[in-house]
C-alpha cells in the first residue's frame, strides 16, 4: 500500500485531554453515583432498606435482587472515589483512539471485585445464618458476638493491611501511574489499573461494608455515615489518622458492648 494511502486509513491522532473532558468524566460518575442513591433512597422508603425486603425488589428472585441492591449500592458510595483514578487513567490514554470508551473500561474494572466481593458477602450470609442455631446452643449472647465483630473490624482499621490498601486509595494518580504498561492493547491495560483499584479499595472497606452489611440495613440512613468515613479516609490531609481514630472508637465500642452482654 502506497504510504500516503497507509497513512489516510489511520485514525486521527487522539487530542490530550482538556478540562472540558474531565468535566464531562465528573458529570458521567456524578449522574451514575446520583441516580443509585436516589434509588436506593426510593427503595429505603418502600420499605426494601433491609435484607428481607431484598427479596420482592423489581419482583426478582431474591439472589437477584441482592445482586442488584449490592450494585447499586457499589456504585453509589464507590463509584465516587475512584474519580482520582479515572482522571489519571484519563490523561494517560488521551492520545490514544477512543479515550473515553478506555477511561470506561477502567471503571467497570474498579467495580468488577466489588460486584465479586458481594457475591461472596450473599454467601457468607447464608452460611452465618446456617450457623445461627449451633452458636445459639452455645449460650453465648448474640450481642456478645456482635460487640466482638465490631471490636474485631475496629482492629482492622489498625493493621498494617488497612494502612497498605487505604495508602493506595488515597494515591490514586501514582497508583496508576505505577501501573501503567505501554503495552499493544491498551484496553487491557486500563482494566488492570482500574481492577487492581479496585481489589485494594476492597481491602480497604471491607470492615466497614461488612459492619454495615450485619447491622442488617443497606437504606441511605445507615449509608451514609459509611460512606462520610470513607470519604473523610480517603480525601482529606488527616485522613489516615481519622482511620486509626475510628479503629480504636469501633474496638472501646465493640469491647464494650460484649462484656455488658455477658455481665447482664
Amino acid at each position: 500500500m502506497p504510504a500516503r494511502a497507509e497513512a489516510a486509513s489511520l485514525p486521527p491522532p487522539a487530542r490530550p485531554a482538556g478540562p472540558r473532558d474531565r468535566d464531562r468524566a465528573t458529570l458521567v460518575v456524578l449522574l451514575l453515583a446520583g441516580g443509585a442513591w436516589l434509588l436506593l433512597w426510593a427503595w429505603t422508603l418502600g420499605g426494601h432498606g433491609h435484607h428481607g425486603g431484598s427479596a420482592d425488589l423489581l419482583g426478582v428472585p431474591r439472589p437477584a435482587a441482592v445482586g442488584l441492591a449490592w450494585l447499586v449500592m457499589v456504585v453509589a458510595m464507590m463509584l465516587p472515589l475512584a474519580l482520582g483514578l479515572l482522571g489519571s487513567v484519563r490523561r494517560l490514554v488521551c492520545r490514544r483512539p477512543r479515550p473515553g470508551l478506555l477511561t470506561a473500561l477502567a471503571g467497570a474494572a474498579f467495580l468488577a471485585p466489588w460486584v465479586l466481593s458481594g457475591q461472596l458477602a450473599q454467601a457468607a450470609t447464608v452460611a452465618l445464618d446456617g450457623l445461627g442455631s449451633l452458636i445459639a446452643e452455645t449460650g453465648v449472647p448474640s450481642a456478645a458476638l456482635a460487640g466482638a465483630a465490631v471490636g474485631a473490624i475496629g482492629a482492622f482499621q489498625l493493621s498494617p493491611l488497612k494502612s497498605r490498601s487505604l495508602a493506595a486509595c488515597r494515591s490514586p494518580v501514582s497508583f496508576a501511574a505505577r501501573r501503567w504498561r505501554e503495552g499493544p492493547s491498551p484496553a487491557l491495560d486500563v482494566m488492570r489499573i482500574g481492577g487492581a483499584f479496585g481489589m485494594s479499595c476492597v481491602a480497604c472497606c471491607w470492615g466497614l461494608m461488612a459492619m454495615m452489611l450485619a447491622a442488617g440495613a443497606v437504606g441511605v440512613f445507615v449509608m451514609m455515615p459509611v460512606a462520610a468515613v470513607m470519604v473523610i479516609e480517603r480525601l482529606t490531609p488527616w485522613g489516615a489518622a481519622f482511620s486509626r481514630a475510628v479503629g480504636g472508637v469501633l474496638i472501646v465500642v465493640g469491647a464494650s458492648w460484649a462484656l455488658l452482654a455477658i455481665a447482664l
